[in-house]
């Protein structure tokens, strides 16, 4: 994983992943919903306030333009730009792995989950060879990382028959879906460092 143009998004990534109106807002965008009042009709529950606020936020980070118009009455149109339709694909690959925003949230916030994870990826590991292989990591956050991700519902554990015993952790269902949402997220990390990035008014 490119951690670089990973690391990047994150931020911006996670924030849009954990409120509640900003990938609904993205999602009618992407469906060429433009107007702030056809956006509040198709989001009931949110208002104008609050819907104008994540629009600016959301053009700040450049994922979206306003467009202004003359005469009257006077309205402003928003679109996702090319930053804006890339976190949009990013969204849906969140949204396919079926997991809640605060355990997306979770494995973003964590370098040593995500690495775990796409480790996992390849194949199954012991905790040995994954020690060998995540350069940094301790013994102990280690066992730490494994048991949340346990917890998470993303890992398994097993202990085979041989002798000595031996612990094996691999992917479950939701781990391969969350894998395969980082995955997403790089490409498209690599994909906005080559976006041209316009960023309207602002506040």
């Amino acid at each position: 994983m490119s951690k670089s143009s990973v690391e990047g998004m994150l931020p911006v990534v996670l924030e849009v992943v954990q409120c509640k109106w900003m990938p609904l807002i993205i999602e009618q965008l992407a469906q060429g919903v433009v107007r702030p009042a056809h956006l509040r009709r198709a989001l009931p529950g949110i208002s104008f306030k609050i819907l104008y606020e994540r629009l600016r936020r959301l053009e700040e980070w450049g994922m979206v333009r306003s467009q202004p118009f003359d005469g009257y009455p006077r309205r402003t149109d928003y679109h996702l730009t090319a930053k804006g339709r890339i976190v949009s694909d990013i969204l849906r690959a969140a949204r396919r792995t079926g997991l809640s925003p605060e355990v997306i949230g979770e494995v973003l916030k964590c370098r040593w989950l995500r690495e775990i994870l796409v480790l996992l990826g390849h194949r199954p590991h012991r905790p040995s060879q994954m020690k060998q292989k995540l350069e940094g990591i301790s013994n102990k956050v280690l066992a730490e990382k494994l048991q949340k991700l346990e917890r998470l519902h993303l890992i398994s554990r097993s202990v085979s028959a041989e002798r000595p015993p031996a612990v094996w952790y691999r992917l479950e269902g939701a781990g391969e879906r969350v894998r395969a949402f980082l995955d997403e997220m790089e490409r498209g990390a690599s994909s906005v460092e080559r976006a041209p990035v316009r960023v309207g008014g602002g506040r």
